[in-house]
Parts: C-alpha cells; sequence; structure tokens
C-alpha cells in the first residue's frame, strides 16, 4: 500500500519588531488576503472566533498598532528555498521518495515570529514513510560529528547542503547560539504536524498503530526503534479521534494525522488552509513562553521581579484563551493538545513560582520592618530610663546612692535583654 505524505514543519524565530520588518522587507511577502475575493476572506475567517481571528487571519498587516499580528506568504516556486529536494538521509544513502518544500508562509505571534515549511512526499511505501518520517524535519545536529540529511537546490549552482544551512542564507542570519549554547525548542527536529493519508481504499490500514510509531518516531522496520509495550499503550489512551477513518495523536514536537484513505476535509484543515497547524502553534507558542518565564522566574532579581510579573500576565491577557474556535471538533483538538502538552501545568509552577516569590519578598519585608521597630524599641528603652532620669535629677546627691545606681542600671539591663533575647534565639533556630 502507498501513502501520501503532507506536513508543515515549524520554525519558531524570536525576531524583533525591526528584525520581523527586514525580513519582510528582504523577499516579495503577500498577505495571506491578496488576490482573495471577499467572500473567500469571510469563509477563511469564519474558522476561529472573535478571540483569535485577528492573530491567525488579521485584515491588514499595515497597522502600526498591531505590530505583533500578521499573517504572510511567499511564492518560492522561483527561489532556491522552493526547489529544494532532499539528495542525501543521514545515513548517506539517498531518499527513498520524492521529498520536497512546496511553500512557506509565515506567522507573527507577540514577540514571535512562526515559518511554516511545507513539505511533501509522494508514493511511499509504509517502510520508506518511518524511514524518512525522522530526516524529513531533522534541523540541528546533535552533535559536533553528527550527519544532517542534505537537501539539493535545482537550480544552476545545484548546491547541497541541509536544511539548517539553507534557512539561514534565506534569513540572512545565524540560527544557531553566540553564548556557547543551541536553542532547540523541543529537540533536535523541527516542531511539526504530519498528516499521512492512503491510497488504497481496498487495503485499509491500523490507522491508531501507525499514528502512534509515527509520533512517536519509531520504525516498526528497523531493529532497536521498536516501542515498549507500555509506550505503545499509553500513546494509544492519549490518541484523539472523531472519525472512524482518521486519527490524530499529539506527544512530543509531534502532531500526527493518519487517514486509511484520501480525506478532503482533513487536508485542508491540516495542510492547505493551516487551521489545524495553527492550533498547534497557539498551544506550541505558549508551551515555549512559559518555559521561558519559569526559567527567568527562577533567576530574576528581586527588582527585577515586578517586572516579569508584569510581563506574565500581559502575555496570558492576549494567549491564555479557553476558547479558541466556532467548530466543536476544532476548539476539542485544540484542548486536547493543549493537555498533550501540559499548559496547565506549566501555568501551575508558575503561579506557583510567582506565590513563592511573593512570599519571599513579603519575608524580606517583614523582617525589615521588624528590624526598624526593634531599633525604635532599643532606643525606647534607653531613652526612657534616661527621662526619668532627668527628672530625678532633682534628687538631692544624698538621695543619689549605690542603691539608687543599682537599680536604675538594673532596669535599663533588663529592658534590654528582653529585647535581645528573642532575636538572638530567633538567629540560633
Amino acid at each position: 500500500m502507498s501513502f501520501h505524505a503532507h506536513a508543515i514543519a515549524i520554525l519558531p524565530l524570536n525576531l524583533s519588531h525591526s528584525e520581523h520588518d527586514a525580513l519582510l522587507k528582504r523577499y516579495a511577502w503577500r498577505h495571506w488576503n491578496d488576490a482573495l475575493s471577499e467572500q473567500q476572506v469571510v469563509d477563511t475567517r469564519r474558522f476561529y472566533n472573535r478571540s483569535t481571528v485577528d492573530w491567525f487571519r488579521p485584515l491588514s498587516s499595515s497597522d502600526s498598532d498591531k505590530q505583533w499580528r500578521g499573517r504572510w506568504q511567499l511564492d518560492i516556486a522561483d527561489m532556491a528555498l522552493g526547489k529544494l529536494t532532499m539528495a542525501q538521509r543521514v545515513n548517506g544513502s539517498p531518499p527513498e521518495a520524492d521529498v520536497r518544500i512546496s511553500g512557506l508562509s509565515m506567522l507573527r505571534l507577540g514577540n514571535f515570529t512562526f515559518m511554516y515549511l511545507h513539505m511533501q512526499a509522494q508514493a511511499l511505501d509504509s517502510a520508506a514513510l518511518f524511514a524518512l518520517q525522522r530526516d524529513m524535519f531533522s534541523f540541528f545536529a546533535k552533535g559536533s560529528h553528527s550527519e544532517l540529511p542534505v537537501w539539493c537546490s535545482h537550480d544552476s549552482s545545484g548546491t547541497e547542503q541541509p536544511l539548517i544551512a539553507w534557512v539561514e542564507a534565506f534569513l540572512g542570519r545565524s540560527i544557531g547560539g553566540s553564548d556557547g549554547y543551541m536553542e532547540d525548542w523541543l529537540g533536535h527536529e523541527l516542531p511539526y504536524c504530519l498528516y499521512v493519508t492512503g491510497q488504497d481504499v481496498a487495503k485499509p490500514i491500523d490507522v491508531g498503530n501507525m499514528a502512534v510509531n509515527l509520533v512517536a518516531g519509531a520504525n516498526p522496520f528497523k531493529a532497536h526503534y521498536q516501542l515498549a509495550t507500555q509506550e505503545q499503550t499509553r500513546l494509544e489512551q492519549q490518541g484523539f479521534a472523531m472519525w472512524q477513518q482518521w486519527q490524530c495523536v499529539q506527544a512530543y514536537h509531534r502532531l500526527v494525522f493518519v487517514s486509511d484513505e484520501p480525506a478532503p476535509a482533513l487536508q485542508t484543515n491540516v495542510f492547505e488552509a493551516q487551521y489545524y497547524v495553527d492550533l498547534y502553534v497557539l498551544a506550541l507558542y505558549q508551551r515555549i513562553q512559559y518555559e521561558r518565564f519559569q526559567e527567568q522566574l527562577s533567576e530574576a532579581k528581586p527588582q527585577n521581579f515586578a517586572q516579569l510579573n508584569e510581563a506574565i500576565m500581559q502575555f496570558r491577557q492576549h494567549f491564555n484563551l479557553t476558547h479558541v474556535c466556532s467548530y466543536p471538533l476544532a476548539q476539542r483538538l485544540y484542548d486536547y493538545i493543549a493537555a498533550q502538552l501540559g499548559l496547565r501545568t506549566l501555568e501551575q509552577r508558575i503561579f506557583n513560582e510567582i506565590d513563592y516569590q511573593h512570599q519571599h519578598a513579603q519575608r524580606r519585608q517583614q523582617d525589615k520592618y521588624n528590624v526598624m521597630l526593634f531599633t525604635i524599641s532599643v532606643l525606647a528603652a534607653v531613652a526612657l530610663p534616661l527621662n526619668s532620669l532627668s527628672a530625678l535629677m532633682a534628687l538631692t546627691p544624698a538621695q543619689r546612692d549605690n542603691s539608687f545606681w543599682v537599680m536604675v542600671s538594673s532596669a535599663i539591663l533588663v529592658v534590654l535583654l528582653i529585647m535581645l533575647i528573642p532575636v538572638f534565639i530567633r538567629r540560633r533556630r
């Protein structure tokens, strides 16, 4: 049985507004609704609700007050990036089928720009599908001596290099870190959404089993890449299904749909209109930001905590929504993806860290307040006997004998001991 694979590989880029604008000016990007009729625009935007429609399908990208939103497409048919096909797998062998990049789009959310790389591979048998899956999305080398798949440009140059090198040349900037650390988000592969459909309706496949193996990065045809029974069962129980002919599983950085026959509606939602990819990116963006916030909270200095807390609250106000789509099936899918990515767990960890930092700040403030009260009390303890002494100075010298001074000194000493002993006891504890 043969399969067709359509995929959207997602490249998250933390770009400033100026860097994002420079990328827009670098190529002839088109706004997503260019050349669409008014009714086509309405039909496309209907998938989202009012809370999310302007994130994913804004009517205009020229509004300066909404620089953090926008969606663009690029006709890359005449560009090197749009003529790429996989020329060599990681193991040095040629790919078992034609794997190519067929399109490119860009989504701006907050301070992130998400590049959508559209990939296709057709006429795959089962063995070729599992063999090529990892190579299609390999982006970062696992180590300095690790190999990456090679992609070839079908222009006059015939240049062959890894996908990351092509993307860096396209962006005009390095993706690698300059501080000795490589930011890889969720591993050495790009996050992606994969849609696989069988082409022989006379031979139905086990869509659940195939989806589980694909989402785990397993290869049933290769030794030592087969899933353990416990993991197989766990992923099967975490699948998402609505209709009998297709199933979906999300795990790690992969979102996989498998259909045992061509499903035009599913192909539109996943690959052509990218509706389901948008839902995945929204959840993925929250995951990336929550993890960054947690790191920043653990490293934040007391004077920076209030500013960081405000940034977290603003992010949640914009992006932490429970209702994102007007279609029940799509809303269920988003809830499923959010649960699989552990967004609520990460969010709770953020809240716990904020509570801890807040309580710690309150303790520091209370300690300062206690020190101030202690200082005032000590001064009062010393000053009040002296005030009493000033009244007693009218006593005759005969009346201020040794017993008088012993009593005054003893009173001052007792007051000081009463003030100091609790402090010493607290510090020893």
